[in-house]
Order: C-alpha cells, then sequence, then structure tokens
C-alpha cells in the first residue's frame, strides 16, 4: 500500500486529485477505495477523478461492498473474464480501450488486462479534463 500510495506511483497523473486519498484497494476496472481526511471512507473512480462517500469506517465500505457484490464487487464480470480470458494476474486490473466515460461497454471486445498502474496512469489525464465539466458536456480528444 505503501508503494501504491506514492505520488510517483500513478497520483502524479490526476493533478492533484487523489493527493488526499490513503488507497486500501480497488475493484476489477481499478475504482480505488480510499480513506480521505483520516475520517471518511470514498471510493475514487479513475475515469473522472470523482470521489463518492461510502461512510466513516471501513464497516461502512465493507457493508456498501457486501450490499451488491454483483455491482460493487464486480463477482460476475470478474468470474466471467477469468472462466473465457483466464485468471488476472495480482496487479493486473481490466481498462476499457473506450473508456466508459465515453461510452465504453463492459463487453469484453472493450477491455482488456493491464499492469494496475499503468491502467491508472491511462486515465488520470483525462480525468483532469473532464472533472470539472458538468454532465452530459462535449469532450474532444486530440493528440499532444
Amino acid at each position: 500500500m505503501e508503494r501504491w500510495n506514492k505520488v510517483d506511483e500513478w497520483k502524479s497523473t490526476y493533478g492533484g486529485l487523489a493527493d488526499n486519498l490513503f488507497c486500501f484497494g480497488q475493484d476489477l476496472f481499478g475504482v480505488q477505495f480510499a480513506i480521505r481526511r483520516r475520517s471518511e471512507v470514498v471510493l475514487f473512480h479513475p475515469e473522472s477523478g470523482e470521489t463518492v462517500l461510502l461512510g466513516s469506517s471501513l464497516e461502512d465500505w465493507a457493508s456498501w461492498l457486501l450490499d451488491d457484490l454483483e455491482v460493487h464487487g464486480c463477482r460476475s464480470i470478474a468470474a466471467a473474464w477469468q472462466d473465457e480470458m483466464g485468471p488476472l494476474g495480482y496487479s493486473q486490473r481490466l481498462v476499457p480501450w473506450r473508456l466508459f466515460t465515453l461510452g465504453g461497454s463492459y463487453d469484453f471486445t472493450n477491455l482488456t488486462a493491464k499492469d494496475a498502474g499503468k491502467c491508472m496512469r491511462i486515465r488520470g489525464p483525462f480525468a483532469q479534463r473532464i472533472h470539472e465539466l458538468p454532465q452530459g458536456a462535449s469532450v474532444t480528444l486530440g493528440i499532444a
């Protein structure tokens, strides 16, 4: 966890959006579970940089997770991926070719397995660009 939370691991690509988070876990797609300000448990969306308050304790987080393992724990898609594509390595997560926030699907043709740090670094610059945009805003992608 110490290495994962170092700024140069992946957080630097988020331009400060993840700096106040201590990440202790992540789901199949790299959604981070984190402690913020030593008093809140949040999830951090890697594509938007948005945080969502889950509660004030790890018990609150566990209750949220167990409340809907299909959605919050990605149980079905993880099992289906393993059955069809084989198990992910310990440090691997799934990242979409077309980002979910841009209409990408959870279909396996839109997903690839990559190192978790790389998955985060891929999405960091995008999250910086869209973080403050209103829902439904137009986004233009280009090559720098």
